[in-house]
């Protein structure tokens, strides 16, 4: 009987160390409810969704990260590098346009709409700066600079791998011509014909 007993308390106590452990593990192993209720005031950022765009051969991608904290909005551009971050205000917005690639994989542009100001920015999609050592080229800082009896309407894409073909509208409102834009020597040539 003693020997009945004994086994009993052994077999008792081996059944609530196991119990002990499984509940230990199960606890462990189980993954947190997350509430749901958090105010948005207490996250610190945001992650929109990546915006990309690929090179016409598809071997190459421009992808525009872009985080919200509070009142200030930072875009990230990355090709096989991170070539160009900006930190701002939500006023400025940033998008890739249809036509980014120039043929030769070698520059990219963006669009900058800063409440309606328009600038389109020329980046090296290797990273590296340019020769003033800036990482971006600004378009219409160099256009209004060189051309003022023109407005800079559009820029709409590369006619080769060093020029980007942009639109104007004459000071009063009418159509203007179209330019080339050329990269290296930041120049603008103008075109016969217009590039709609």
């Amino acid at each position: 009987m003693k020997k009945l007993i004994i086994s009993i308390l052994i077999i008792t106590f081996a059944f609530i160390v196991l119990l002990f452990f499984l509940i230990r593990y199960k606890n462990k192993n189980s993954v947190p409810k997350i509430p749901t209720n958090i105010s948005k005031e207490l996250i610190s950022t945001e992650e929109k969704p990546n915006i990309s765009m690929d090179s016409p051969d598809g071997k190459a991608t421009l992808t525009m990260r872009t985080t919200i904290d509070k009142n200030l909005i930072t875009y990230a551009f990355n090709t096989n590098n991170l070539i160009y971050v900006k930190t701002t205000t939500k006023n400025d917005i940033f998008s890739i346009p249809f036509n980014t690639w120039s043929p030769d994989k070698n520059y990219v542009f963006v669009k900058e709409n800063n409440t309606g100001v328009i600038n389109f920015l020329v980046l090296n999609a290797s990273g590296i700066a340019f020769r003033n050592g800036s990482q971006f080229i600004n378009v219409n800082e160099i256009f209004n600079e060189k051309l003022p009896n023109y407005l800079l309407q559009d820029a709409t894409g590369w006619a080769s791998g060093t020029l980007l073909i942009v639109n104007t509208n004459n000071k009063d409102g009418s159509t203007g011509p179209s330019f080339w834009f050329d990269v290296p020597s930041q120049t603008f040539i103008l075109l016969s014909i217009r590039f709609n």
